[in-house]
């Protein structure tokens, strides 16, 4: 029951990211390892890199190695770019990380192992929604109280299959992004929900109505025209 309220929520709350993680996670258990500096030093080696590339746009390093926190180990890096850029940038990008990308309105994501980690590589439309929650998550967990439960919960969920750690992550961000008012409130959402099952129920029970015009008579009742198609059953 405690699941079924959690996907529940999360779908309400962000229903995208939700969905994704049926398409992207496994029934396998993670591995949370501890922080080791060398990870942040791949970020930086290869931040470097990308900079030699396209020396105009910023680059963000978000996710637990930027925060020192241990985790996958992987590098969720996010190059700010307009998106009337985006075709001059992804041809760069192209020829150095490859054909295999995913491409959205406001983002193109290539993931890809560097060195033995893997990495998330984002250029993002930095008014677009995608980037703007990941920065206000990142506001978030440069306050050390919200750093600290972090920590905490990635002790209590590294025994998990991947796709439950991802909804326990998404649970753990989504709540504190409310607070903020950077997503919206699950209440407006519950009412939606609760008109649609109104109107479900309403459909269903006047699609079952049965039954002929008119009044009967007592003629009527006892036809065998009356037995079948009015709206009671009676009884021989």
């Amino acid at each position: 029951m405690q699941k079924i309220k959690l996907y529940l929520k999360l779908f309400l709350q962000t229903p995208k990211s939700f969905l994704y993680t049926f398409l992207k996670g496994s029934e396998e258990k993670v591995t949370v390892k501890p922080f080791n500096a060398k990870t942040k030093a791949k970020a930086n080696a290869f931040i470097k890199m990308v900079k030699k590339l396209a020396p105009k746009l910023k680059i963000n390093h978000f996710g637990s190695s930027s925060y020192n926190i241990g985790g996958r180990s992987d590098l969720d890096l996010f190059i700010e770019c307009k998106r009337r850029d985006f075709p001059k940038y992804l041809k760069i990008f192209k020829n150095k990380f490859g054909d295999k990308y995913k491409r959205r309105r406001n983002f193109i994501q290539w993931t890809f192992d560097y060195k033995g980690t893997n990495i998330d590589l984002n250029l993002v439309d930095p008014k677009g929604r995608f980037f703007i929650i990941h920065k206000e998550a990142d506001k978030i967990m440069k306050i050390p109280k919200i750093r600290k439960e972090y920590k905490e919960l990635k002790k209590k969920i590294k025994n998990l299959n991947e796709r439950e750690y991802e909804l326990r992550k998404m649970e753990f961000f989504n709540d504190r992004l409310i607070e903020k008012g950077i997503l919206p409130s699950t209440i407006f959402h519950k009412k939606i929900i609760l008109v649609f099952i109104f109107l479900i129920a309403t459909l269903v029970i006047f699609s079952s109505i049965k039954g002929l015009p008119g009044n009967p008579n007592p003629n009527d009742l006892n036809s065998d025209y009356w037995r079948d198609n009015g709206p009671l059953e009676l009884s021989p």
